[in-house]
Formats: structure tokens, sequence, C-alpha cells
């Protein structure tokens, strides 16, 4: 049942005298907090999800790119190509070292 459906199955016991003001109040409330909670929930886990996109996979991989590109700026394309493999392979190890799942 939704939300809207359970506001207005609880409206309609109010307005036939089945539940007092109280009891409409207290049960509105429940009803909205769990809504509430569930949202809250579902967003906190999409800021789980992005924050470790971007600490596990974009940022070590933005900080092999420049290390790559400022060596091969500097010496050769085939060492930078070298330094940004090297760093991205450390960045696999630290984060598969880190999860705990070695």
């Amino acid at each position: 049942m939704s939300v809207s459906q359970e506001l207005e199955r609880l409206t309609e016991l109010h307005r036939s005298g089945a539940i007092s003001q109280e009891e409409f109040e207290a049960a509105k409330a429940r009803i909205l907090q769990e809504e509430t909670r569930g949202r809250v929930g579902v967003m906190a886990f999409i800021g789980w999800l992005l924050e470790g996109l971007v600490t596990r996979v974009v940022a070590p991989l933005l900080l092999a790119m420049l290390a790559g590109a400022a060596v091969a700026a500097f010496t050769s394309i085939e060492i930078g190509i070298a330094v940004f493999v090297f760093i991205i392979v450390c960045a696999i190890a630290l984060v598969f070292f880190a999860s705990g799942d070695f």
C-alpha cells in the first residue's frame, strides 16, 4: 500500500470516528517517518556508492593520467605509458588490500 493510500485510509477512519484525533496524528506521524527513513536510506546508499567510485576509481585514474602525461612530456611516450600502467596497478593493489579481500 502506498503512503498516499495509507493516509487516505487513516483519514477515512478518523472521519468515521473509528480513531481519535490523537490516534490519527500518531499514526500519520509514524507513516510519514517511515517514508522519510526509506528515502534517507536510499540517498545514503547512493552517496556511499558515489564516494567509493570516486575514491577507488576516478582519483587513481586521474593521478595515473597526470603522472603519465608529465613523464611523457619530459621523456618519451613509452615511459609515460609505463608510468601510467604502474600507477594503475598500484592503485588496484591498494584498493584490493584495503578492502580486505586478499
